[in-house]
């Protein structure tokens, strides 16, 4: 059996015997408990060694005593570069539905409008 989990049939797993496929779950599930135990170690090696220095491992993660990451920090404090733009068409029974004339169609302008009634009948005033 090759490393890369293919054997001389195409690597397929449906035509692999049983017996291989078990084995091969055995190794799988080693594999991976291997590694989540490495990580632990690592992960527990940071804490000691921020914890030596005097950082609190928390603190560190977290960007801050504020307790939301850096990210989201800056996230949060940085506004939209695009501005909302104006209505310029309103639903004629329903105000709730407006439209500022700039992507596409809504279906509710689309359907007041396909038996012929120009746009400009629900064109708001400026």
């Amino acid at each position: 059996m090759k490393s890369n989990g293919t054997s001389g049939n195409g690597g397929s797993l449906e035509h692999r015997p049983l017996k291989e496929l078990l084995a091969l779950e055995a190794d799988v599930k080693k594999a991976i408990a291997a590694q989540r135990e490495a990580e632990r170690q690592t992960r527990q090696a940071l804490i000691e060694l921020a914890q030596s220095r005097g950082f609190d491992a928390k603190e560190l993660l977290l960007g801050g005593k504020g307790g939301r990451p850096a990210r989201a920090v800056a996230s949060a404090t940085r506004k939209s570069h695009k501005a909302r733009k104006p209505a310029r068409y309103k639903h004629p029974s329903d105000p709730a539905l407006q439209w500022s004339g700039y992507g596409k169609t809504p279906g509710w302008l689309h359907k007041l409008t396909k038996d012929g009634t120009p746009r400009s009948e629900f064109q708001l005033s400026r």
